[in-house]
């Protein structure tokens, strides 16, 4: 999991300085124009390019709610396997019934919160416990 793509996911996108960079270099590039200054049009031309390379590249490092629920999803994946073994059991020893798992972002205790475009909320924690059964016993491993 990408933990710092991740965490960009809670951080709001600001366009201001990319903004005003094209807005003063249209201005200069005008001003340039009118005083028939090439340098001045040059430096209008790099300021309003570089503006608009910063916003690309801002909007390009937006994580989307789809790319972060995929990111939750294969740290998921791994679940059976990772629970298994910190339990220290064998697959075969618990095939009484079928594992069941309880899994969901924890509001309380999270550092950031985010209402996704979907409507639904998102933390920076998730938490899972899963259970696995015996023929004698019931066994827990929580994970969060």
């Amino acid at each position: 999991m990408n933990y710092e793509r991740n965490q960009k996911y809670f951080e709001p996108v600001s366009y201001k300085g990319a903004i005003w960079m094209i807005i003063i270099g249209v201005v200069v590039l005008i001003i340039g124009l009118a005083a028939k200054a090439w340098f001045l049009d040059i430096l209008g031309l790099g300021l309003a390019a570089g503006g608009i390379a910063i916003a690309v590249s801002k909007k390009n490092g937006i994580v989307s709610d789809k790319e972060y629920d995929g990111e939750v999803a294969k740290m998921l994946n791994n679940l059976k396997p990772k629970a298994l073994s910190k339990l220290g059991l064998d697959e075969d020893e618990v095939k009484e019934i079928a594992p069941i798992s309880f899994d969901g972002f924890v509001y309380k205790g999270a550092n950031k919160v985010k209402k996704g475009e979907d409507g639904l909320y998102r933390t920076n924690k998730y938490e899972f416990v899963m259970l696995f059964f015996s023929e004698h016993e019931v066994h827990c491993y929580p994970c969060g």
